[in-house]
């Protein structure tokens, strides 16, 4: 093991590992009896763990065949070891292990930003020259411009929060983000990732926060997400995610924000979801889902609900008034007919309502036309019927419809998203 003194460690440590490398020491998937009293020794019962039947999965997922520079990289650059003090040190080596190979997987040599990235003497919460000390993340808006923050818990110095921002990253996330077994968010929003979402994700159960946004995923939603309940917030919006939504994500317990907008999904949406009680964001617009709307009889907290541009069929259901809270309600560009709930007037804060290009018909309900609340409202291009109503919002948009007196309006245009 080099010194740590020697200056040529701390160098670009790029300079040591080279992409089309191969490991000078690559373990096979059982324990090699190395002494655990040398660094390949401990660096592999870490990873492997100890043989038995747990671990088993374990060396199957951290298989340095994966990775093999990311396992170079620790046994023959790295000179970092665990403080003594740490209370977990083989869960801070499989979190480095993890780092690296998604450092190399994601071509950190091209990033725009790598900081302190396979500082051989530092640990992982110190890549980032920011959120060492577990920062200050109130789990729901962004109030920085930082690139990158890697907040990690000031205890066990485990990682808590992974976040790189339009930083250029290239490649697939690796499976073996499993290793981040306290990690609570990931946030990687408009990198040029490619690939599918790992279903190991599903085994990071204190995850509350996943944002992976405008990138380039691939297919489906996994089914494993369902067992992460203690998720709040899931961005995967502005990719090219395929398939159906998987049942199991009615489990969530917890969600308050749910952004899969800009994807290819398709499908009905699954009943489970009726069970969410704490939603408060729901956007799946411009997506490919069929059939009927859900029940909103337990999204009382629901504020803001966009299904828009979609091949949604059936009703509204009148328990669209059970959402009291609902602020903005967009389902233009379906297939949903019959006439609208009286049930609409409940909805006190709504201030939005876009239903363009649907099949509804019968009259607007005069408990909708009453809401003081209602800033724009859009039901152009339906099969509504009736005297032409006398409205007291600031835009609206009746055109294409069947109304008896309709007048000559020079109103906005409500052809395009507002």
């Amino acid at each position: 093991i080099p010194d740590v003194d020697d200056d040529s460690m701390i160098d670009d440590p790029l300079t040591s590992v080279v992409y089309s490398g191969t490991p000078s020491a690559i373990p096979s998937h059982e324990p090699t009896g190395f002494p655990t009293s040398t660094r390949q020794g401990i660096i592999e019962a870490s990873l492997f763990g100890d043989g038995g039947e747990e671990d088993l999965t374990i060396r199957r997922t951290l298989d340095p065949l994966n990775h093999p520079q990311a396992f170079q990289w620790l046994l023959d650059s790295d000179i970092w070891v665990p403080p003594p003090t740490a209370t977990d040190p083989q869960g801070l080596w499989r979190e480095r292990y993890f780092m690296a190979a998604f450092f190399f997987a994601t071509r950190g040599d091209l990033w725009l930003d790598r900081q302190n990235w396979l500082s051989p003497t530092l640990s992982v919460c110190e890549w980032d020259n920011c959120c060492s000390d577990g920062g200050d993340d109130d789990g729901d808006d962004d109030d920085d411009e930082t690139t990158m923050q890697i907040w990690c818990n000031e205890e066990d110095g485990m990682l808590r929060s992974l976040i790189i921002h339009e930083n250029k990253m290239l490649g697939t996330i690796p499976s073996e983000i499993q290793a981040l077994s306290m990690l609570e968010r990931i946030d990687f929003y408009r990198n040029d990732l490619r690939g599918t979402l790992p279903s190991s994700i599903g085994l990071l159960s204190r995850l509350t926060r996943i944002d992976i946004c405008e990138t380039i995923l691939t297919g489906s939603v996994p089914s494993e997400l369902g067992n992460l309940v203690n998720l709040e917030i899931l961005e995967l919006y502005q990719n090219a995610l395929t398939g159906e939504l998987p049942s199991e994500i009615g489990n969530w317990s917890s969600i308050r924000r749910v952004s899969l907008y800009d994807n290819n999904l398709h499908g009905t949406l699954p009943k489970q979801l009726e069970q969410w009680t704490s939603l408060e964001f729901f956007d799946l617009h411009d997506n490919l889902f069929s059939g009927p709307l859900l029940d909103f009889g337990n999204w009382t907290q629901m504020r803001s609900l966009s299904l828009a541009n979609n091949g949604l069929t059936g009703t509204i259901p009148t328990s669209i008034g059970s959402m009291e809270s609902l602020e903005l309600l967009a389902l233009n560009d379906n297939n949903i007919a019959g006439s609208l709930a009286t049930e609409l007037g409940l909805l006190t804060r709504l201030s939005v309502l876009i239903l363009r290009s649907n099949q509804i018909s019968g009259s607007l309900p005069t408990e909708l036309l009453s809401l003081s609340s209602l800033y724009l409202l859009d039901v152009g291009t339906n099969r509504l019927t009736g005297t032409f109503p006398s409205l007291n919002v600031t835009i609206s948009c009746l055109d294409g419809n069947m109304f008896s007196d309709m007048p000559n309006m020079n109103g906005p245009d409500c052809s395009g998203e507002f």
